[in-house]
């Protein structure tokens, strides 16, 4: 022992012991170092106890802190314990992963993802009534329903669009449509069906 193992390297070897941490190891590979180390340094693991509270420092501290909350009665308990939770954790990990993957997979290549923006982009028109030709939109200006240029601050008359005057006062009759603009504009919203006899 003193020629091939002298004191020096057994100094050295319980150092390295005393300073063993996981850190980016896998917890087997953490095992492995400790259980090799561990035989420079017997004093230090030579109970149950004191071999369970040497792994247990040098664990990472998520693993750590929940394994440090057991009281454990043998070392074999608390190692399968520790590779439970490691386990845990790295299935999460890679679970999460995979979904923010997913996720940003979908956000790209989401079909509807055109149709949305079209969507929100297209102007807001307000209130919407009658056909296609007969549109009346929300004013603006003076946040009533009505066609054409808003006259309002203009001293016009809404009724008869004349100025001086506001449409309470206003003594002109209200406008009349013309009795054949409107049979035009009936005629114009008829549907005719023919059969083949009266097509000939």
């Amino acid at each position: 022992m003193a020629k091939y193992f002298p004191q020096a390297l057994r100094d050295f070897k319980e150092s390295e012991f005393l300073q063993l941490r996981q850190g980016s190891m896998s917890l087997t590979d953490y095992e492995r170092q400790f259980e090799q180390l561990s035989r420079y340094a017997p004093h230090l693991v030579d109970t149950e106890v004191k071999k369970i509270r040497r792994f247990e420092n040098g664990l990472r501290p998520e693993i750590g802190m929940i394994i440090m909350s057991h009281r454990f009665t043998s070392y074999r308990e608390m190692l399968e314990r520790a590779h439970a939770i490691s386990y845990q954790r790295t299935s999460f990990e890679q679970y999460a992963q995979q979904s923010k993957e997913s996720s940003g997979k979908r956000k790209w290549n989401d079909p509807n993802k055109d149709r949305c923006n079209w969507q929100s982009k297209r102007p807001n028109t307000g209130v919407r009534i009658g056909g296609a030709s007969g549109n009346i939109t929300l004013c603006p200006k003076c946040n009533k329903l009505h066609r054409g240029e808003c006259l309002l601050g203009k001293n016009m008359c809404f009724r008869c669009g004349k100025p001086g005057h506001i449409a309470l006062n206003c003594t002109e009759p209200p406008k009349r449509k013309d009795d054949d603009q409107d049979k035009n504009k009936k005629g114009k919203a008829r549907v005719f069906a023919l059969n083949q006899h009266e097509a000939e």
